[in-house]
């Protein structure tokens, strides 16, 4: 039998390794859930829905689902204006994420090469109290 501490533990469970960091293994199992959500590509824009692998359509700064294109091509018809349809991409597009502060001034930008990485990057990077973060697409610099 192993020795024993003052009292009564066994020195093996008191040892730091035994138990990781609260903090360290919480923000371990919040990134892997993001890069499970992330999967999949970008979140819809549309507030209402939860569903990730959005298409780019030319409706200023919206990604939309299968699901929400028909229902805000709806709501676009019932006030006066046209539908929208999907936005090609070009095969080198980059994606670009701005995180801003919702509060108050300031925002970063990052540059991913794939719609995973930018919702990720989204999802999980947080430079500012309360940030929000919008994503576009540009081509690279030749």
């Amino acid at each position: 039998m192993g020795a024993v501490a003052a009292n009564g533990d066994s020195p093996d469970l008191l040892a730091p390794a035994a138990y990781p960091e609260v903090g360290v293994e919480l923000t371990r199992q919040a990134v892997a859930r993001a890069a499970a959500r992330c999967s999949a590509g970008i979140r819809c824009t549309e507030p209402s829905c939860l569903t990730y692998g959005a298409v780019k359509v030319t409706l200023s700064g919206a990604w939309l689902c299968v699901g929400c294109i028909p229902v805000v091509n709806a709501h676009l018809a019932a006030r006066g204006f046209g539908p929208c349809t999907i936005q090609p991409l070009p095969d080198d597009a980059r994606y670009r994420v701005r995180l801003f502060n919702a509060t108050g001034r300031g925002a970063s930008t990052v540059t991913c090469d794939t719609p995973q990485r930018a919702q990720f990057i989204a999802e999980t990077e947080r430079p500012f109290n309360n940030t929000g973060y919008e994503i576009w697409v540009s081509r690279p610099r030749r």
